[in-house]
């Protein structure tokens, strides 16, 4: 009814103005309240339990107003190479503060980082994860969204196909001259692809990459692209050689592969079952899976 429905409307109508999940549920928050004060049944403590609610809600990657005294500054061959180009500079300048400072709260040292990234196409979700070289166990860095799909939920098979890729890739390139602001190469198609895509134009050139456009890449928005390149350049630039990304088409827990894989393909269906395997030994343990491409195309985590 429209008791129920009008606060999360409201919050919707705040997300799509202000594109702040926080600020989404501040404003679901409000219509409550402002519910609750049309019905005459607002309890005395309604305000102070919702300032509570908001500030209980306030985002661990929320950086201090000041950050004076925090800054990247790395030295070496990669980096000073990336660094010759304006929009690394840039990024620098202006991310470089706010990433020195979220890696210390993450007891993560700059020239120590090792990265791994997973990105969830169906919930448009993207993580990072880190750690120092020394440790090991990764932990959750930051959360990103995705900006814009394309495709269906499923992997790439053809040049042309504009579907995002699913599977264990790396990133090995990055580029600072990019038409999309700054962009990360994914290493598609891997060993698996070139088993089951199209023999003779499988497709390629997929990247993680600024704007908010996409015929297969994912495209993440100018801001977090210049965040995710200087992290991308500071783990190169401590010997990180390429830099492991799992596609997953959904968050890949029993109830979702029940639901999504009817009628799909059985090699797909296969290919998911594969990359729950491997989100499973992440979310236990925290590192990385040995993942080896079999002849068929499949792949499994050696022990």
């Amino acid at each position: 009814n429209f008791t129920f429905r009008f606060p999360f409307l409201y919050g919707i109508v705040a997300y799509k103005k202000y594109g702040s999940a926080k600020t989404m549920i501040r404003y679901v928050l409000i219509g409550i309240c402002m519910l609750s004060s049309c019905n005459n049944a607002q309890p005395p403590e309604q305000k102070e339990n919702i300032d509570k609610l908001e500030e209980n809600m306030s985002n661990k990657w929320d950086p201090p107003k000041d950050l004076d005294g925090y800054q990247i500054a790395s030295t070496g061959p990669f980096v000073t190479r990336q660094k010759t180009f304006s929009r690394v500079r840039k990024a620098y300048q202006s991310k470089g503060p706010y990433l020195a400072w979220l890696l210390k709260q993450e007891g993560i040292i700059s020239n120590k980082l090792e990265l791994y990234f997973q990105a969830f196409k169906k919930e448009d979700l993207f993580l990072v994860w880190a750690k120092n070289e020394s440790d090991r166990q990764f932990k959750l860095l930051k959360k990103y969204t995705i900006c814009k799909k394309s495709g269906k939920l499923g992997p790439k098979r053809k040049e042309g196909d504009r579907q995002v890729p699913e599977g264990f890739y790396h990133i090995d390139l990055l580029n600072p001259s990019s038409s999309y602001h700054l962009s990360l190469h994914v290493n598609y198609p891997n060993p698996s692809d070139l088993i089951l895509s199209d023999q003779e134009r499988p497709g390629g050139l997929i990247y993680i990459h600024g704007k908010c456009a996409t015929i297969g890449c994912l495209p993440m928005q100018d801001g977090p692209i210049e965040e995710l390149y200087v992290l991308c350049t500071e783990a190169m630039n401590n010997g990180q050689k390429t830099i492991p990304i799992t596609i997953f088409p959904f968050v890949p827990n029993d109830e979702n592969l029940s639901i999504e894989s009817k009628g799909e393909p059985r090699t797909t269906q296969l290919l998911w079952n594969d990359l729950k395997e491997g989100y499973n030994y992440f979310e236990k343990n925290k590192t990385l899976p040995k993942i080896k491409f079999n002849h068929n195309g499949r792949s499994q985590i050696e022990d």
